[in-house]
């Protein structure tokens, strides 16, 4: 979402929060009226900034620190727009007001999704994962015991997000695609005022649509975590896939299931971790395929290649060397196979290898949704914790509030309480 960054000379950026900047016109028609860009001066300081653009200049306010790790090195010529490439794993920007997040939000392309949350230094983690380990197998079946008729439904996306509704622990993150009710969340808590709050803003090029077959393996997913592995098969398919795509995340859309989500432009993420019991899981399923395969005493040369034919087919799709250990232990695998032809038996070997390979460099992935800051389309927006009251007054002015955002009694009731009653603040 940041595209351009320009070098400037003879600028201390400690010492200004603004500046103004003349660019050719060739370089003022690539910039949008408001855009995120990043600045940079001789001395390798750097910042982002958010750029308005006039009729022959452009007049950059500052949003972050001069700690922000530079992009790419520019040659020596000031005030030229040059493509960004970003080396710094977290963009973070600083907002001082409403009318500042108004402006970065406007300024970053489309297909954004946005997370509000009351503390800065909060991680992206979902409630279950809170506890460790996360108690997830253990709530769901206390819940199917008490029957109630919002968790008895045979989708299993539906159970977990009428539990994230109610406030019950799931690995599900809320997002919504409204920008004002993600800051409305990082500002709105009482018990966090006095510290930062932050909202996330990403680009999500894939979501998850209802019906598709990423959906399938969603629900696939979470119903293996909620019934201790029961559809395993499944799930192993789709690790495979993810392990290839290298993509451990999903956002998604999901049916509006209630009035909440539905006001609330809601949508989820989920992350897909695998742990070593699950990793020790696959690795003996590929073996006791493997296995099956080649039990039979047919020595004929159709069986020979069926069974060459079988093991491909178990092979993942990401390209392996082979190596000499792990040829061995593949001969120690196919000793009951009824093979008398010595070239036979060396293809099947050679087969067997690469899948054993693959399956040595499978390690237990954690799982980290902070992981998607990573990606330089997506931002971590600093709300101060001075701005927060300020805010929220100004969100309620334009119709954002708990009793919009909650549309039923209890969203009445917050919305009162924070109106009217104060917390206590300590001498």
């Amino acid at each position: 979402m940041i595209k351009y960054e320009i070098l400037i000379n003879d600028i201390d950026i400690e010492k200004f929060h603004s500046i103004s900047i003349q660019l050719s016109d060739e370089d003022l028609k690539k910039l949008k009226s408001k855009e995120v860009i990043h600045l940079i001066n001789d001395k390798f300081e750097s910042v982002y900034g958010l750029a308005s653009k006039t009729q022959d200049s452009v007049n950059v306010k500052f949003i972050s620190g001069k700690e922000t790790l530079i992009g790419k090195v520019l040659p020596e010529s000031p005030n030229v727009l040059y493509d960004f490439i970003p080396f710094e794993e977290k963009l973070k920007l600083e907002i001082q007001d409403l009318f500042d997040y108004i402006s970065v939000a406007l300024a970053v392309e489309s297909n954004n999704l946005y997370r509000g949350q009351a503390v800065f230094e909060w991680d992206l983690l979902p409630s279950v994962f809170r506890s460790t380990p996360p108690p997830e197998k253990e709530i769901y079946t206390e819940i199917k015991q008490h029957n109630h008729k919002d968790f008895t439904k045979d989708d299993f996306i539906e159970v977990a997000v009428n539990m994230q509704h109610y406030g019950i622990p799931t690995r599900l993150l809320d997002w919504t695609s409204n920008s004002l009710h993600a800051l409305y969340f990082a500002c709105v808590s009482k018990e966090n005022e006095n510290e930062d709050g932050a909202v996330f803003l990403v680009s999500v090029d894939n979501l998850i649509e209802i019906g598709s077959e990423e959906e399938d393996y969603i629900a696939d997913f979470i119903k293996y975590k909620y019934l201790n592995g029961n559809n395993y098969e499944n799930v192993f398919k789709f690790f495979d896939r993810i392990t290839e795509e290298g993509i451990y995340h999903y956002f998604f859309k999901t049916k509006y299931y209630n009035d909440r989500i539905r006001n609330q432009k809601g949508y989820f993420s989920i992350y897909f971790e695998q742990t070593e019991e699950e990793i020790k899981m696959i690795k003996n399923k590929k073996y006791n395929d493997i296995r099956f395969i080649g039990n039979n005493l047919d020595l004929s040369e159709v069986h020979i290649n069926n069974i060459l034919k079988k093991i491909k087919e178990l092979r993942f799709p990401i390209e392996v060397e082979n190596n000499r250990q792990f040829e061995k232990k593949a001969e120690k695998i196919i000793d009951d196979f009824p093979i008398n032809n010595e070239k036979n038996k060396i293809s099947i070997i050679r087969e067997i290898s690469k899948i054993l390979i693959y399956l040595n460099k499978m390690i237990p992935r954690e799982h980290n949704m902070n992981n998607i800051l990573r990606k330089d389309n997506h931002f971590k927006i600093l709300i101060p914790k001075e701005a927060k009251e300020t805010i929220v007054k100004q969100l309620d002015d334009m119709g954002i509030n708990s009793s919009t955002i909650y549309p039923d009694v209890e969203g009445l009731s917050r919305y009162l309480k924070e109106k009217y009653i104060t917390t206590r603040k300590e001498e």
